[in-house]
């Protein structure tokens, strides 16, 4: 069964470059300074939703253990070459959050850049924050996003060798939405096109709230105005210690 991004791993890096430029680049500063302020030298990390290791990448470069998990094999196969032409020994999981069982408990684990979004139901968003917290050591914490429901809106980009067309349509009348896209992408005159499609949800600060509660999680500290621009709510939540 196909995945969402599997028909355009290869060419991930580039859309999102080309699309959102330095607001791309913008996001991935903040995330990245925001987890060195919470993850000691060292640390254990595991990225949900790691993708093409926008995260995963430079914080195994910076000398952390890091897992990325990843639902999407494609995905995975993209970063998996991108670690071996850097050179960094880390380890890539195709799995999704809620059935991840780590084997060896993480200090810090980071949820973010809408992957809670591609949850759908409540059960799953539950199974979701149980299985994070389960990874996490006591006195863990864990970084995630909350996107704005201005964000589920779709879009027309053409430039820089880019035409993607974005169309987000909800379905009747709850909070999940039907995302789909056909883009094309030149890269050195060769043209990558694709078409991708599958279910978002968007999720009330509440509900999420709810879910990372029922799994024995607390608000740590809420960081959203070190993000500004991002179109999100940034929290980092923290699982009791011993």
């Amino acid at each position: 069964m196909s995945l969402p991004h599997d028909t355009w791993a290869d060419v991930y890096d580039t859309v999102y470059e080309r699309h959102f430029g330095p607001l791309y680049n913008h996001m991935t500063r903040a995330n990245l300074e925001a987890l060195g302020e919470i993850a000691p030298p060292g640390s254990r990390i595991i990225d949900y939703g790691a993708g093409t290791g926008r995260l995963a990448l430079p914080l195994a470069e910076a000398g952390h253990h890091v897992v990325a998990v990843e639902p999407s094999a494609e995905m995975v196969r993209v970063l998996d070459a991108k670690a071996a032409v850097a050179g960094v020994p880390f380890a890539t999981i195709v799995a999704a959050m809620d059935t991840y069982v780590a084997p060896e408990s993480a200090n810090v684990a980071v949820c973010v850049f809408t992957v809670i979004n591609y949850v759908t139901d409540d059960d799953a968003l539950r199974r979701s924050f149980e299985g994070m917290a389960h990874c996490l050591e006591p006195g863990g914490l864990l970084m995630i996003d909350i996107a704005s429901r201005a964000l589920f809106h779709g879009g027309y980009v053409e430039s820089d060798g880019l035409m993607r067309d974005i169309r987000i349509e909800a379905i009747g009348t709850t909070d999940i939405f039907r995302y789909s896209e056909t883009t094309e992408v030149d890269i050195d005159g060769h043209v990558k096109r694709y078409e991708d499609a599958f279910p978002i949800r968007w999720w009330r600060r509440a509900e999420v709230e709810s879910a990372w509660t029922g799994a024995g999680l607390s608000l740590h500290s809420d960081i959203s105005h070190k993000m500004q621009g991002t179109g999100a709510e940034y929290v980092v939540l923290a699982k009791p210690g011993d």
